[in-house]
Parts: structure tokens; sequence; C-alpha cells
């Protein structure tokens, strides 16, 4: 019953308790300004004598019973100028009104530049006879070259695959299905034959809201696939004896249990880690020049290859292990 009465003295008085954009603005914490696609959250600075005791407007506009607490969220879905206002009641129907103008405005176009690389399923990174469902199937990123405004998401749309590739896996190549509208933050690709490969995309970029705001158009990527490697039993101590024995790729320490770290005298741009069996674990980009660290905490122990691109195309590979 206290509820009731207390919310019909805020009606009864609210007309007696008019805001003035002259109130003291300090009396509401939050942001002036947004972007649209934020949300923010305001909280009214002078408590009320009860939980309920506040109503708050925008722009003159209630909203029910979401505006009854001591804080709001507001959510910036349109560019333009807000008035966000609260009346704080005590038990005597006395009000305390304030507000404060908020701008909302359009985030400037996200730039069109976005860098592109592929992964292999399986290790090692080369062509083989297609025996499983992981055979020859490459894993396809994308990641902003500049970091994109608050919430902002992108993803391959509209991909036309141009070597009579396939979705799916390697099983598909003789049927193949080259287009997907998509969206795909990344996408997997069957890779018919060895060498050359190219993709063809567009790159939307959504809003917080998941609203589409600009799209970056013709968009292409190529890669090489070595040719056929014949996975020998075991193959991997085959790849260490060809390969890991002579790269100038550093990691330390190994055993690592948390964090692990690897160098090498060329940028490190994107990596792979897979497990004995060939299986990919993880794919991403370094930030860091020439260095990356990462986290294998949550990893099973056991050993690992870590696979890695350099900024010259030209690649590399090495074995650590993880322990408890």
């Amino acid at each position: 019953m206290k509820k009731i009465r207390t919310l019909f003295l805020i009606q009864a008085l609210g007309i007696l308790c008019l805001f003035s954009q002259e109130a003291i603005a300090q009396c509401i914490s939050g942001p002036v300004q947004l972007q649209v696609g934020q949300v923010a959250t305001y909280t009214a600075n002078n408590p009320a004598q009860c939980s309920n005791c506040y109503d708050w407007d925008i722009s003159g506009q209630a909203d029910g019973p979401n505006d009854q607490n001591q804080t709001y969220q507001f959510s910036a879905n349109t560019p333009g100028t807000y008035s966000i206002c609260v009346r704080t009641f005590d038990e005597t129907g006395n009000c305390n009104p304030c507000c404060i103008s908020v701008s909302v405005v359009t985030p400037p176009p996200p730039s069109c530049c976005f860098d592109y690389w592929a992964v292999p399923k399986y290790f090692p990174v080369c062509f083989d006879e297609c025996t499983g469902n992981l055979d020859n199937v490459w894993e396809i990123h994308q990641n902003p070259c500049n970091p994109l405004p608050s919430g902002y998401t992108s993803a391959f749309t509209n991909v036309t695959l141009n070597n009579n590739d396939t979705f799916g896996n390697c099983m598909d190549c003789s049927n193949p299905t080259t287009t997907s509208s998509g969206p795909f933050n990344s996408f997997n690709m069957a890779v018919c034959s060895p060498y050359n490969h190219s993709v063809s995309f567009d790159i939307s970029i959504y809003d917080a809201n998941g609203n589409l705001v600009h799209t970056c158009p013709n968009e292409y990527y190529s890669f090489y696939v070595p040719p056929f490697c014949g996975k020998g039993d075991p193959f991997i101590s085959s790849f260490k004896k060809e390969n890991i024995g002579a790269s100038s790729l550093v990691v330390y320490p190994n055993p690592v249990k948390d964090i692990v770290s690897f160098e090498a005298a060329k940028e490190i741009q994107y990596y792979a880690i897979y497990d004995l069996s060939g299986q990919l674990i993880v794919a991403n980009k370094v930030e860091a020049l020439g260095r990356n660290v990462v986290d294998v905490s949550n990893l099973p122990k056991g050993s690992y290859i870590y696979y890695c691109m350099y900024e010259d195309q030209s690649t590399d590979a090495l074995e650590f292990v993880k322990i408890d």
C-alpha cells in the first residue's frame, strides 16, 4: 500500500514539480555525449526517501515503470539532443527537479582497412589426400586495421570462392558450393587443389544494436597452399626434423604453465596453435611487433605446435610443451 500511495503522490504532485533547465546539472551523473548505438547509465545524485520515489523523463517522455529508480539506462538510437531529467520525491511530496542535456552523434564512417589471413584446420600446412572432414579445410579470418567504434562488429558477407573451392569440407569438391551471403566473423573453406587460392567478399560493419552502418565492397584475399605433402606416421616427428630444427623462432619458457612468448627476427603477424593430432586449437592476429605472448593456461598438458605467418608471408613453426 505504501508503494501505491507513493506513486499516487508522485503523480498528483508531478504537475507542481516542474523541470527546470536551470536546475543544478550536478545532481545527475552520466555522459553528456554518446554515439549512436551506445547505452549509458544515469544516476540521480540526490537520494530520494524511498526506492521508487524517482521520476525520469527523456525530452518530456516518461518511460513507465522503468523510470522510478535511482538509475536510468538510456539507449542512444537516434542522433539528436535529448533532455534527461529526474525528479526525486520525499515522503511529504517535496520534489527536487534536475535536467542535463545529452547529445547523440553519428560516429564517423569506419575505415575500410582490414587484415585477412588463412590458417589450416589441420597441420601440417600443405595439400593432402582427402581422407576426412578437416583435410584441406582452411579458416579465413578478418580483423580491422584500427579499432571500430565501441560495440561495433565486422563480418564477411557476399563471399565468393574463386578457384572451384567449396564451403564445407574436401568431400564436397566434386560438387562445390562457391557462394554464401554470410555474415561470418570467420569462415571455413575446403581447397580442392594446391597452389593459389582467392576469395572475394564484402565486409559489413554493424553498430551495437546489430544495424548495418557501413559496407566495404569488393574486398579480395589470396593465399598459397603448398602442394601434396603426404602425412606420414608419425608426421609430427618428420616435420620437426625438416623444419623446426632450422627455425629462427624462439619460445620461452618451454615447458610452460600459463604465459608463453614467441619471438622472431621478423614481424609475426598471425599465429595458430595445433595439438599433436594436427587439430587447430586457436588462431589470432598478433598486436605487438615481432613478439607474440599467448595465455595457454586453459590448454590440457601436452605438446603443441605453434605456427606463425610473418609480414613477408613466409611461415614458421615450433613445438612447445604445456605442463600443469
